[in-house]
């Protein structure tokens, strides 16, 4: 019998013992009088992606997560101790069955909306997809902060930044793409270093001089990250430049909340 592939959401919301800059854990910071993580939870069920919504949580923030969330109990849990998020995705996916798909969001990018959802979560081609945002100038001026917090890229002479933290997965990963995930996350907040790192090891001095000028295509970007992960992969274009802000430091939430106030006058 035919079976149904199912979509699997998953929010991770475990605390990382060994990056996290508040004291606790960065779901449960507040936004005007609202946790990071519900703003997150409702993008995810206005899009209507929670029919499989998994929150990956440390066991003993179980009873933290039951007292704060609303809903809590609609939603399923997937108990995670790891270091890096990427360890958690690995094992979630693991109880996948081949044809089932994963959609993954960070617990803290609180600009997070349904359309954006949407938009990156269709007519997903590859088996490993994350998005980067299209940088807004005009954003960056009212903000310059941003630009200097954000890891930012030139492709095609335009400037994308690694936001959203939003990955789509269409299959169960494998040990090399562990091996080097585990990699990526450790060298996430110096990504052009870390690039700049695998192309020497290509020996492709063309490439390497385009991606110093920024001059890389997309397609580059995706053949190049393929033969990284030795699965087919595919960097998907956001155009909500708010995307770009997550949560990672206390300037960070300073920024949001200068936002969210300058959204409402």
């Amino acid at each position: 019998m035919f079976k149904q592939k199912k979509i699997y959401s998953l929010i991770l919301a475990s605390s990382r013992k060994n990056s996290n800059l508040f004291n606790i854990n960065k779901a449960f910071l507040k936004l005007k009088d609202k946790y990071l993580i519900q703003y997150i939870l409702d993008a995810f069920n206005i899009a209507k992606l929670n029919e499989n919504l998994y929150i990956s949580l440390r066991k003993e923030e179980e009873k933290i997560f039951q007292n704060n969330i609303k809903d809590f109990f609609n939603y399923k849990t997937f108990f995670a101790d790891y270091d890096f998020a990427v360890q958690t995705v690995i094992n979630f996916s693991e109880v996948l069955e081949f044809d089932d798909e994963l959609l993954i969001s960070s617990c803290d990018n609180v600009f997070l909306t349904s359309s954006a959802l949407k938009e990156f979560s269709e007519n997903i081609n590859a088996e490993l997809t994350f998005g980067f945002v299209k940088a807004d100038e005009n954003l960056f001026q009212k903000f310059p902060e941003l630009k200097r917090l954000r890891s930012w890229y030139r492709i095609n002479n335009q400037t994308y930044i690694s936001g959203a933290n939003l990955f789509y997965l269409k299959k169960s990963v494998n040990k090399n793409l562990e091996k080097l995930a585990c990699n990526w996350e450790k060298n996430r907040k110096s990504m052009n270093l870390f690039f700049f790192k695998q192309i020497i090891k290509t020996m492709n001095f063309k490439l390497l001089l385009d991606f110093i000028l920024g001059k890389m295509t997309l397609n580059q970007c995706n053949d190049f990250l393929t033969n990284i992960f030795q699965i087919k992969t595919e960097i998907k274009i956001l155009n909500e430049a708010l995307l770009c802000l997550d949560i990672d430091k206390p300037l960070d939430l300073i920024i949001a909340e200068k936002i969210i106030k300058l959204r409402k006058n």
